[in-house]
């Protein structure tokens, strides 16, 4: 092992300061578009300026990075956690990089007024969401009683004049000069958050998007290693007993908050942001590079993307659950390594309370594809639960997309700073899973 391990280390080394140095070309990089066909026209793609290099300059370009061997990457689907953009973007210099700015809330500033678009115009969508649905579950929060966190700082996507004309993006490529990280800015509003603890079982997948369970597991040490070799297994075959179906495919994961086991790679913040992580669009693209020569097949199944995210706040890991054929599982297990309370917990809005106009295409770059998620406008109708003081056991699960009809296709979420917390509590970690299901129940 130790062998192989230097092995790797001096290829990587070897492969660094050849490819810096321009002693040897890269091959020929392979890059799929997300939103190929479905571009809107007048709407720019800053990014696509840099990306993928097409001349001798561009590459010039991304030599002088501090990662230049990410040019000799391709991607790999049998091999589907090998993702360079995981060790960059985890650096101490990486997480200094702002990923979206936030203008203040009810900001008057001439910038502001400047960028603004009508900012009642989103406000206006609540008016489309059916009055039974929207009566119904504000029913059932009046009959049920449901405690509620009044938080006066919840991000979404700034309504700005900016995005009539270019559109939303956040660059998982290294660090380059010219090419922001993302040119996507944030506005807060006071949102209440309602907590669910107790009322569970007014929620489901097909029906909120997501849905609340016990899956109980022990691991010692949160880790990739550990990851990988206990953690993803059993989650897969735990999919598989629960959706009945064999093709399940846990294809990546993410680490978030404080690493209770500090390294020079710390983990990635929790997302403040009201978000989608994919399209339908971007599912149909991972189905392609994951199920290579047999997509044709797949597609004619029912597929669900999964995401769980694990979130370790003092003892807590949380899971959450997206459904569609690419199952993007972001498992959100608190396991709790101190009291159960989350300074920093996830929020999910009901589906039924979202309407399309809610959602903005935001492109997502990697060095091998346009990934696409949804950005969140706000709106008054949206109705965010919680589940306060989650154990160990407890899970969230919430949908990314789904190829069936008639159900819930995604789950909008985003972090929040929970402010009925404990001031002594632990601040979050966690671990979020993607994976992909395909047919089943």
């Amino acid at each position: 092992m130790l062998e192989l391990t230097l092995f790797r280390l001096v290829r990587q080394l070897l492969s660094y300061f050849a490819v810096k140095g321009g002693l040897i070309d890269p091959p020929a990089i392979e890059f799929t578009d997300a939103a190929e066909g479905h571009e809107v026209a007048g709407i720019e793609r800053p990014w696509k300026k840099y990306w993928p290099p097409t001349k001798e300059d561009d590459l010039q370009r991304w030599r002088k990075t501090d990662t230049p061997e990410f040019l000799q990457w391709r991607f790999d689907p049998t091999n589907p956690f090998d993702r360079p953009w995981r060790s960059y973007v985890r650096t101490k210099a990486a997480k200094k990089e702002p990923v979206y700015t936030t203008l203040p809330k009810d900001s008057q500033s001439k910038a502001s007024e400047d960028q603004g678009m009508d900012l009642q115009s989103n406000q206006q969508h609540a008016a489309d969401i059916p009055p039974v649905l929207c009566h119904k579950l504000q029913a059932e929060i009046c009959d049920r009683r449901l405690p509620l966190v009044k938080v006066e700082s919840f991000n979404y996507l700034a309504p700005l004049k900016l995005y009539q004309t270019q559109k939303p993006y956040l660059s998982r490529l290294p660090y380059a000069e010219d090419l922001k990280r993302s040119n996507i800015v944030a506005k807060s509003y006071p949102v209440n958050i309602y907590n669910i603890r107790g009322n569970e079982d007014l929620f489901s997948l097909d029906d909120s998007g997501f849905e609340f369970r016990s899956i109980p597991f022990q691991l010692n040490h949160w880790s990739d290693a550990g990851l990988q070799k206990e953690y993803i297994p059993f989650l897969t075959q735990w999919l598989k007993k629960h959706f009945q179906t064999e093709r399940v495919l846990i294809y990546a994961y993410n680490f978030r908050g404080n690493d209770p086991n500090p390294t020079d790679k710390p983990w990635k913040n929790p997302f403040h942001r009201a978000h989608c992580d994919a399209t339908e669009a971007s599912c149909r693209q991972r189905m392609k590079q994951h199920f290579p020569g047999e997509v044709e097949e797949v597609l004619e199944q029912r597929y669900r993307f999964i995401k769980y995210v694990l979130m370790l706040n003092s003892n807590f890991i949380h899971h959450f659950f997206c459904q569609r054929l690419t199952v993007m599982l972001l498992f959100s297990i608190w396991r709790s390594i101190t009291p159960p309370d989350q300074d920093c917990p996830l929020a999910l809005c009901d589906y039924r309370t979202v309407t399309k106009e809610d959602y903005l295409r935001t492109d997502v770059v990697f060095p091998h594809c346009c990934d696409e998620g949804y950005d969140v406008l706000y709106s008054p109708a949206h109705r965010w639960f919680y589940q306060k003081g989650m154990s160990t056991d407890e899970v969230i699960m919430f949908k990314l997309d789904d190829s069936a009809d008639g159900v819930a296709r995604c789950t909008a979420h985003g972090a929040f700073n929970d402010p009925t917390a404990n001031p002594a509590c632990a601040s979050r970690a966690s671990v979020e899973l993607r994976a992909i299901i395909v047919g089943g129940t």
